[in-house]
């Protein structure tokens, strides 16, 4: 498998859009594509620079174009939790047009989004990069050939992840700032 972490700047994406006036970042918790709508839906949440900054950034979100479907899910204070359905992107046109797919979540802050993606062939991972170039501005911040024994301890280690992640959900603000 090859691994690829980049920083990706798209001009369709409804969530890149809203990042880069209102102070506002997403991390996506689950995607799922709707092959024959070509829409993804979307588990996202929301962090705000404050209550208001959130207000305004989950209306610009709400409001854009690319945006089929929005709900709010819940909200406390500076975050919420929202389900969204968005058009295809192009560049994740590129990426499924190349057998590529989403390896992990999503980080969208300040008018760029960190993604993870995989593609199973070194050839289709290099293809899917070739087109990317030629309407998007990206940067490779990692690409990782993993062998099936990496993989193995990978997997083997989920259970263990998980219960760390789960562990983060209750982090004081001193306790997050160490940790990133």
């Amino acid at each position: 498998m090859i691994d690829i972490s980049m920083d990706m700047e798209q001009y369709d994406c409804p969530f890149i859009d809203t990042t880069v006036d209102p102070d506002v970042a997403f991390a996506s918790v689950h995607r799922e594509f709707d092959r024959t709508d070509r829409q993804f839906e979307t588990r996202m949440v929301v962090e705000g620079e404050d209550r208001g900054a959130l207000t305004n950034g989950l209306s610009v979100l709400r409001d854009h174009g690319n945006i089929a479907d929005y709900d709010l899910v819940k909200r406390r204070g500076d975050v919420a939790q929202i389900r969204t359905v968005i058009e295809e992107t192009e560049a994740m046109a590129a990426i499924r047009s190349h057998d590529g797919y989403v390896t992990g979540p999503f980080h969208i802050e300040g008018g760029s989004e960190v993604w993870h993606v995989g593609f199973d062939r070194a050839d289709d991972a290099s293809a899917a990069l070739s087109t990317l170039e030629r309407n998007n501005e990206f940067d490779v911040l990692e690409r990782e050939n993993t062998a099936l024994p990496d993989i193995q301890d990978i997997v083997q280690n989920a259970g263990a992840a998980m219960t760390l992640i789960e562990g983060c959900q209750d982090l004081s603000d001193t306790e997050r700032e160490t940790l990133e």
